[in-house]
């Protein structure tokens, strides 16, 4: 019980696909959830402790001596972490702060760290581009419990601000 409770046995996740009954139609009425939809609903939902929004890309990064490398990069908020029971190995996680100054930092699995640099240690401090904007490595991350594969979060995730 004390690892399903770990995993999240109260979370909720909400995700919208757009509105209509075609393809065009939802094109042509396509309407986002925004940041200040989120904020409304932690006002209204009584027992919300963390929210953050998620935003998934597949992207090709860029790293030291041309090399390139499909990812996951996820733009979430400095919550994410406490949602996910995310920690962090080596560094830090960016918090509230790096988010609302827009720097551009990244969080890596632990899994990408040693991969691409060798250690984890050795993946702090080092830039990726993504989308051709530098992004620099402040933390190293894991989950703290087996998710059972439910997590967006794969062996090549990296982790931004969302802003």
């Amino acid at each position: 019980m004390e690892l399903l409770q770990k995993i999240g046995t109260n979370s909720v996740e909400v995700e919208y696909a757009g509105g209509g009954a075609t393809p065009a139609e939802r094109a042509r009425y396509n309407d986002y959830l925004t940041r200040e939809d989120e904020k409304e609903v932690d006002q209204q939902v009584p027992g919300i402790i963390y929210s953050s929004p998620v935003l998934t890309m597949h992207n090709r990064i860029s790293f030291p001596g041309g090399i390139q490398k499909d990812v996951i990069v996820l733009g979430v908020d400095a919550q994410y972490k406490n949602i996910r029971n995310l920690v962090a190995t080596d560094g830090r996680f960016f918090d509230d702060i790096d988010d609302t100054e827009h720097i551009r930092c990244a969080v890596v699995t632990t899994i990408f760290a040693k991969e691409r640099y060798g250690s984890t240690d050795a993946a702090i401090g080092p830039h990726i581009r993504d989308s051709g904007i530098p992004f620099t490595i402040i933390g190293v991350f894991k989950e703290s419990v087996n998710d059972f594969g439910q997590s967006e979060i794969q062996d090549e995730t990296v982790l931004v601000p969302i802003r």
